[in-house]
């Protein structure tokens, strides 16, 4: 799976993501209060702006699924690319309520439907937009701009949002 939305700024896409979330509870974003966040993530990976030289950043395989609609495990795997691509677009339009024509088929093409299973085809697409720009994409960025950073998926059991929290803190 490739990091879509990683070439645009983290910043507007997290924001305008998860401010319009259609679903679950969770649309917490980082606010940059000028205190502990002191500017935009995008201006502060560009100008590599760390208090650290070192970063180990993570994220679990499936960060997103917890944040994806059920209501979208709806595809049956006699649809055509035309139809899933139709649905994607649907989705698109409501969780990204600013992109315009063009830039919603960038996604589409970006995710296509062949990369995905069949049945459930807009649900494992959109799990993918719920976790690449608000969990991979910084992630990701961070490590790669730091001076020593290193970059892992976690991926043991369901690998879902928090599920590897409790062998990091030795719960487990």
């Amino acid at each position: 799976m490739r990091p879509m939305f990683c070439h645009i700024k983290p910043s507007e896409v997290c924001v305008e993501t998860y401010a319009y979330s259609r679903y679950g509870i969770w649309v917490y974003v980082p606010v940059v209060d000028g205190t502990f966040l002191t500017g935009l993530y995008s201006e502060m990976i560009a100008a590599k702006k760390f208090n650290t030289p070192n970063i180990l950043s993570l994220n679990n395989y499936n960060e997103g699924l917890i944040f994806t609609n059920p209501n979208l495990l709806t595809d049956n795997a006699d649809q055509s690319d035309g139809e899933l691509d139709a649905a994607f677009d649907a989705y698109i339009q409501k969780v990204l309520p600013n992109l315009d024509a063009s830039q919603r088929q960038s996604v589409i093409q970006e995710y296509p439907a062949s990369d995905f299973p069949r049945a459930n085809n807009t649900f494992s697409r959109a799990d993918a937009i719920n976790s690449m720009p608000i969990f991979v994409c910084p992630g990701y960025n961070m490590a790669m701009s730091a001076m020593n950073g290193w970059y892992g998926y976690y991926v043991a059991g369901d690998a879902v949002h928090a599920a590897d929290l409790a062998l990091y803190s030795g719960t487990q």
